[in-house]
């Protein structure tokens, strides 16, 4: 009723209404954000969800300003590639989130031995990788100085 009838988000704030209640008014999480200024942790604590966000333009990296668990955002359709370093995520967080070695090798710049030290097992590591990445034959996404190191590590 109230966004039906050309109140702006800021125009119902500043007038007093709360964030559920422009929330059942229809706003969506980016207008809320945009016009009314709110805090992205603010919108998830009046019921927002990560799907929500989503489709509602919201990246990864925002939805874990949210407060979003890296699960929820897995559950929303994000990809290791996606949620890779630049999302804030580590290795680490991906791998105990449940990505496959497989997924988390598509984000750029990743090593087998950065794989290994965030605890994926070698033979997931050497299941991801083929013997020319792990030999250090053929570049990875970004070749690293100790790629032979890595290699060796996988060698049972």
């Amino acid at each position: 009723m109230l966004k039906g009838a050309g109140f702006t988000a800021r125009q119902l704030k500043e007038e007093g209404y709360s964030i559920e209640q422009l929330k059942e008014a229809g706003f969506k999480p980016g207008a809320l954000q945009r016009e009314g200024r709110f805090q992205l942790p603010d919108l998830k604590a009046a019921g927002f969800t990560a799907a929500q966000f989503k489709a509602d333009g919201f990246g990864p990296g925002e939805l874990k300003q949210a407060g979003f668990s890296l699960q929820e955002i897995r559950q929303v359709g994000f990809q290791a590639k996606q949620l890779g370093l630049k999302a804030g995520f580590t290795l680490h967080q991906l791998r105990v989130a449940g990505f496959p070695a497989m997924e988390v090798k598509t984000i750029g710049g990743v090593t087998p031995e950065m794989m290994l030290e965030a605890g994926f097992s070698k033979s997931q590591v050497s299941g991801a990788f083929s013997k020319a990445e792990l030999s250090g034959d053929k570049p990875v996404s970004v070749k690293p100085t100790n790629v032979s190191d890595a290699a060796a590590l996988l060698k049972d």
